[in-house]
């Protein structure tokens, strides 16, 4: 694989890298970034593509969903960098409640909207055994969770 950095204007550049060509239909598969910033910078972010396939963890982010994301921040994130605890806890909230009510809509899609839905509908009516809201407590501690996994995919 192979990278190169094109100019685009004063502070702009574009990121190509090349995945080589499709088997069936013979095209070039290419991933496209832009930067704006120091060449630096453009340079940083073409290093950490080309890592990301060369160990196999890049995602398409135009492909991926909300559920399919947080498991991936789960194993990537959470399992290294938390508590044996927390790593239950986060783990249980996001398989019982965050990717029912949010792991079908693509990443890229996500809006406020759809958040402040979800915490209505939790409030309301969240619980497992169906009697009832979540606590506020609760919800904000999903709220917490929410907010670090999203963080974590907008870098």
């Amino acid at each position: 694989m192979e990278g190169h950095i094109e100019k685009r204007g004063k502070g702009s550049w574009t990121v190509v890298i090349d995945q080589g060509r499709n088997a069936i239909s013979n095209k070039r598969k290419r991933i496209y970034r832009s930067v704006t910033g120091p060449k630096r910078e453009a340079e940083k972010v073409m290093t950490e593509l080309l890592y990301q396939l060369q160990t196999g963890t890049y995602i398409d982010p135009t492909n991926i969903t909300v559920g399919e994301y947080f498991v991936q921040w789960l194993t990537t994130y959470v399992d290294q960098n938390l508590s044996s605890k927390s790593i239950r806890s986060y783990s249980m909230e996001v398989e019982n409640h965050v990717i029912p009510g949010l792991g079908m809509i693509p990443l890229t899609k996500l809006s406020p909207l759809h958040l402040q839905n979800y915490y209505t509908k939790k409030l309301t009516s969240g619980r497992k055994d169906g009697h009832g809201g979540l606590s506020p407590r609760t919800l904000n501690y999903h709220h917490r969770i929410i907010r670090e996994a999203l963080k974590h995919a907008c870098r």
